[in-house]
């Protein structure tokens, strides 16, 4: 092996050595922002949450259908 190679190698392991430590640091943040927010603890609970709140946010589009498909059959568009 060259001294060049050896250098080449070195240098991409730092650079996995660094990333390493900066998705470490994002996890870290990550997870103590969970804890600040109410009643998440842990991913799971995150998780949980995350699904609830997208349900809510799917039945809230179905009653928005729905009223304006009522609406819509109400409306006299012609005098519009």
């Amino acid at each position: 092996m060259k001294i060049e190679e050896f250098g080449e190698i070195r240098k991409k392991i730092q650079e996995k050595q660094a990333q390493e430590s900066r998705l470490e640091g994002a996890l870290d943040q990550i997870e103590e922002q969970l804890k600040k927010e109410p009643d998440i603890k842990d991913i799971d609970q995150a998780e949980e949450v995350l699904n609830r709140l997208n349900n809510e946010i799917n039945k809230d589009y179905e009653d928005e259908d729905k009223m304006l498909e009522e609406l819509e059959k109400i409306t006299d568009w012609s005098k519009l």
